[in-house]
């Protein structure tokens, strides 16, 4: 069932409408993979910077994985949506986030393996950015191809 402005009663609208979570399993599970994904990631950054100034004791070197991190984005950004548009969204998504498990796994490895080799960080770094790129686009296409009503659609 479709729920319109008119199924709002008092002060209830300034609540988060959970109804979504209710009624679509495969909803659900999209919103835990994107938080558990967004938790891991945010780790990943966190791991990564703490990991460069205990290489290099540099703020201009932690600095620099934020520019590694957002010059992919720059030049990927528009390209990524494109791609999304052109490319079975799903295949795309799935490869993307293969592509990324494989770099978070090389981060982990340099690290317990004792690698200290900064182009690599910063290489590593470069690299889930330029994914995330292509990722993103499509994988936001996932929440309203799943809800039956999503508010696009009434």
């Amino acid at each position: 069932m479709c729920r319109t402005s008119s199924n709002v009663a008092g002060v209830s609208w300034l609540l988060a409408d959970l109804g979504p979570l209710r009624e679509s399993p495969s909803y659900r599970w999209l919103l835990l993979g994107q938080s558990l994904s967004l938790t891991g990631s945010s780790m990943t950054r966190v791991a990564v910077a703490v990991q460069v100034y205990a290489l290099t004791g540099s703020s201009l070197a932690v600095g620099l994985v934020g520019l590694a991190t957002a010059l992919p984005l720059l030049v990927l950004g528009l390209l990524g949506g494109s791609v999304a548009d052109a490319v079975d969204r799903r295949r795309l998504v799935l490869a993307s986030g293969s592509a990324l498990a494989v770099c978070s796994l090389t981060l982990a490895g340099q690290a317990l393996a004792g690698l200290r080799l900064l182009w690599l960080l910063y290489l590593l770094v470069a690299v889930q950015s330029a994914l995330n790129a292509v990722q993103a686009p499509a994988s936001r296409t996932f929440a309203a191809r799943l809800l039956a009503c999503s508010p696009a659609r009434s």
